[in-house]
């Protein structure tokens, strides 16, 4: 089952996610499989233009963050 929605704190080392546990192998595929079908989404704590990554495309709802995680950028 792919996820549903996304968050960038799942993905990206900050103070934020050094709670969670560590995502799976199997977690990461689903993950990236969700990234690619829907074009790489808005997550749901998107920052906005506090994103140090921010540029046109976010307005598009295509996240570079997304795109570079799966080595797609």
């Amino acid at each position: 089952m792919a996820v549903k929605t996304w968050k960038l704190a799942e993905w990206v080392d900050s103070p934020d996610n050094s709670k969670l546990p560590p995502m799976t192998e199997e977690g990461k595929i689903a993950g990236i499989k969700f990234l690619r079908d829907d074009d790489y989404p808005k997550p749901e704590d998107c920052p906005a233009t506090l994103c140090k990554e921010c540029r046109p495309a976010c307005k598009l709802g295509i996240c570079k963050i997304a795109i570079v995680m799966p080595g797609d950028w």
